[in-house]
């Protein structure tokens, strides 16, 4: 509970005396007070807030409202729960760009893109930003630039070039060639055709065939 003057830390103790605290309901729901009371397959939710903090470790923080310590006996061990970025799908601006049935050329700006190529033989430079692009059919190159960028090929062989950054490719069917650039990447190449990845710097996962040539992959799947 909140304290007056407090180091930023609010501490509640439990021990196997300790007597429930009732959680009053929302919307007509019931509130056990164990988790033996949850009827299966239920889902319990540590919620924390984040108090705007940029560091790996709000450690001797005043007002580190996103640290948990658990404490057990003599062995203290701290949490610290920071926000996850989203997907750049996700975050990239709507509506973005829409290409055609033709062979569309597109060029980006430095911030993040949303790119919905459709079919043709696409070029896309997205530069920086976190980018979203959707090759769609056809032979695409598709360039996202640094950023934390999401890439869908499509159908048929694309060259896909998405920087420095930790990426989301799915270069999709066809006999693809993907350079995934720094950071930490995660590519979907499993299609049943010999693609070539080159992941690049980084802590990289590749869900693969194994007929796929990688270059630079630490995690193979």
């Amino acid at each position: 509970m909140a304290t007056v003057g407090g180091d930023g830390w609010h501490t509640l103790a439990v021990t196997a005396a300790t007597t429930a605290i009732a959680v009053s309901p929302r919307e007509g729901l019931a509130c056990g007070d164990s988790l033996n009371d949850l009827p299966a397959g239920s889902t319990a939710f540590l919620v924390a807030l984040n108090a705007g903090d940029t560091s790996s470790n709000d450690a001797g923080i005043t007002g580190g409202f996103d640290n948990a310590r658990l404490s057990t006996g003599a062995t203290t061990t701290t949490y610290d729960f920071e926000p996850v970025t989203p997907p750049a799908c996700e975050s990239a601006p709507r509506p973005g760009r829409t290409g055609t049935a033709r062979a569309d050329v597109v060029r980006g700006t430095a911030a993040g893109d949303r790119v919905d190529l459709l079919a043709g033989d696409d070029v896309a430079d997205l530069l920086g930003g976190d980018d979203c692009v959707l090759g769609g059919a056809g032979r695409d190159t598709l360039r996202t630039g640094d950023g934390p960028d999401q890439v869908a090929g499509g159908a048929d062989a694309d060259t896909i070039d998405s920087g420095a950054g930790a990426d989301l490719v799915d270069p999709g069917a066809g006999r693809d060639v993907v350079s995934a650039g720094a950071g930490d990447d995660e590519v979907s190449a499993a299609d049943g055709e010999v693609d070539v990845v080159d992941c690049g710097a980084g802590t990289d996962t590749v869900i693969a065939d194994r007929t796929d040539v990688l270059r630079n992959c630490e995690t193979r799947l």
